[in-house]
Order: structure tokens, then C-alpha cells, then sequence
């Protein structure tokens, strides 16, 4: 497969469709890394996997879940290299060896080569560690490879007990892992920081926010965190060179604080607090709604301290921004 077919770049533009339309960017390498859906951040092998197809075969050699897949039935272009596709099809899983194999074999010669196989079985063996599993077979290639010319076939990926596959499931079984705290805002910047740079640019930080808020599969409110995080990126990147420091991730109601409080408001939509009494409403009620939850949020609306504003995002939730201080905060200030 040539670099067409996997059509790479580093960070595309996902509006396709992907979240309800809401422009946003994929980390591509990061997703590739994980093995996760484009989409949701989940892991691929954790649910039905899908490809994307036109009248050769497949677009491109990415892979996505099914269930996403389907929200991409408008634009229908891959939302990591923009291809355009004409149907969406199922990937079979590794209890059909000759299916798996054959959907794998792009070209139908009876043979795989290593990006092929690592791509697909990182998507479709669930229980092994992905990022081990890459490097491990980088090095160990030429075990099942054994004449040297960068193809491996059905049998020396099935084979039991010494094939690639026994080998991947015996050797590199999955950890467990979690993501720190929101609460430690140092560590939580290093592990969404994937490639290192120092920085968060919008595509990690989406993801972060999908991940951390267990947004995958709710397709509503991860469109209403996009449309937050476009509505607010430019208070926060003070320097507007598109992504977000440590520092601005840090800083007294910076990114990193909006977080936690973003984190509380979503746990009392999922947990709705009791009603208040009616003697403690004084102005305005707010709605906010997941699924069939529905939490009522009634607030006073004393005058605010100079040089704030009160504003609202695009699913018409409250936040106040500082003309001085440029930063924002979900919590309302008080003189």
C-alpha cells in the first residue's frame, strides 16, 4: 500500500460530519499509536470495526468503528486523509481467519505486508498492548518473515503456537492503564501531550475532553464539547499561535481549571442535584440536558465584578470571560 492509500498527515480538519459537523481536528499519529477510532478515541479492537469502500476496494487502509462510520453517511470522506468513499462496510474479526486474511489482502496475492498486518491486527485483537506490539514486531519481523522480503502469510499469522498472532496475545497482553487526575493539572498536560512538544493544539485537547469525559459514544454532548472548545480556544491561546502552553494550561482560571469545572457541570447533568426550594430562586433557570437526564440549575444573577462579561456557547451555556486578564471561567465571579 503506497502512502496514497494511507493517505497520512499529522492533524487534519475532521468537519465531515464527524461531530455533528462541528469542525475540529484528528491527531492522527496519536489515534494511530492507540489504535483508536478517529471519532470516539475508544479502542478499535473493543467494538465492530468497519473500513471504507468505493468501487475498487477499499479508500484508504484506516479503520474506524462501525456505529461511527454511520455518521459519516453525508459528506462520506474519511475523516483522516479525506478520501471519498461510496459504502461502508464491516471488517470480519479474528475468529474468521480466511475472512480476516482476505479482507487484509488488499491486492489478493496470498501475502501481507507488515504495515498491512500490524494495522489490522492492532484494530482487531483486542487484549494486547498496541504500542508494544508495534515496536515488538518492528524487531521481530523476520521470525515469521523468514525469507526476507517483507510478506508473511495466513499460516504464519495463524499458526498455532509460534505464529504472529499466538506470539502478539502470549507476549504483549494488555496493562492497565488510566489517565491522571484533571485534578493534577501537570500530569494530566504530559500524558494528552503525546508527541511531546511542549503543548496542546486543539486536536489533543478535543480528544482529552472526549476521553476524560467518556464522551465516545455520546454523540450529543461530545458535539456540544467541540462546539465549546471552538467557542473559547482564542481566550484561552493568549498568544494565538494555535496551541496551548503549559502555562496557559495552568494559569489561574486557564484551560486546565475550566476543565475541572466543565468536569463537575457534566457530572450534575449525569447526577441531577435535588430541587432547589422555591424561596432560593431569584432569577433565572437554566435546562441542561443527556439523554433522558435532565438537571435544572437555577441561579442568582448579582452584578459582575468590572471587566468581566457574561457569555454563552453555541448549546447556550454560560460562561464569563476577562477583558483584562483574557481568561475565562464557568463559575460566576463575584465582587
Amino acid at each position: 500500500w503506497d502512502r496514497n492509500f494511507w493517505g497520512e498527515r499529522r492533524m487534519v480538519s475532521a468537519s465531515d460530519g464527524t461531530i455533528g459537523g462541528v469542525a475540529q481536528t484528528v491527531p492522527v499519529e496519536t489515534v494511530k499509536k492507540h489504535a483508536e477510532c478517529c471519532l470516539c478515541f475508544e479502542p478499535l479492537a473493543q467494538d465492530r470495526v468497519a473500513t471504507l469502500k468505493n468501487a475498487q476496494g477499499r479508500t484508504c487502509g484506516h479503520f474506524l468503528h462501525f456505529r461511527c462510520a454511520t455518521r459519516l453517511h453525508e459528506t462520506k470522506r474519511c475523516p483522516i486523509c479525506s478520501c471519498r468513499f461510496m459504502s461502508i462496510a464491516p471488517f470480519p474479526d479474528l475468529s474468521d481467519p480466511h475472512a480476516w486474511f482476505a479482507a487484509v489482502d488488499a491486492d489478493n496475492n496470498g501475502y501481507l505486508g507488515r504495515n498491512e498486518v500490524v494495522a489490522a491486527l492492532k484494530a482487531t485483537c483486542a487484549n494486547i498492548d498496541v504500542v508494544d506490539f508495534e515496536n515488538s514486531i518492528q524487531k521481530l519481523w523476520s521470525k515469521w518473515d523468514v525469507d526476507g522480503d517483507g510478506k508473511i502469510t495466513k499460516d504464519e499469522i495463524f499458526r498455532e503456537p509460534d505464529g504472529l498472532l499466538a506470539y502478539a496475545r502470549e507476549n504483549l497482553r494488555a496493562k492497565a492503564s488510566q489517565s491522571p487526575r484533571l485534578s493534577n493539572l501537570d500530569a494530566f498536560f504530559t500524558h494528552f501531550d503525546e508527541d511531546g512538544s511542549g503543548t496542546l493544539d486543539k486536536g489533543e485537547v478535543y480528544r482529552a475532553l472526549v476521553k476524560t469525559f467518556d464522551l465516545g459514544r455520546d454523540v450529543t454532548m461530545a458535539r456540544t464539547m467541540a462546539e465549546t472548545l471552538s467557542a473559547v480556544w482564542s481566550v484561552f491561546d493568549a498568544d494565538n499561535n494555535g496551541t496551548i502552553s503549559k502555562a496557559e494550561f495552568s494559569a489561574p482560571d486557564g484551560l486546565g481549571q475550566t476543565l475541572m469545572a466543565n468536569l463537575g457541570h457534566y457530572n450534575r447533568i449525569s447526577k441531577p442535584e435535588p430541587t432547589v426550594p422555591q424561596a432560593e430562586v431569584i432569577a433565572s433557570t437554566t435546562r441542561c440536558r443527556s439523554g433522558d437526564l435532565e438537571a435544572v440549575v437555577i441561579t442568582a444573577t448579582p452584578a459582575l465584578p468590572p471587566h468581566w462579561e457574561e457569555r454563552r456557547t453555541p448549546d447556550n451555556q454560560i460562561y464569563y470571560a476577562n477583558h483584562v486578564t483574557r481568561t475565562t471561567t464557568w463559575e460566576r465571579p463575584t465582587v
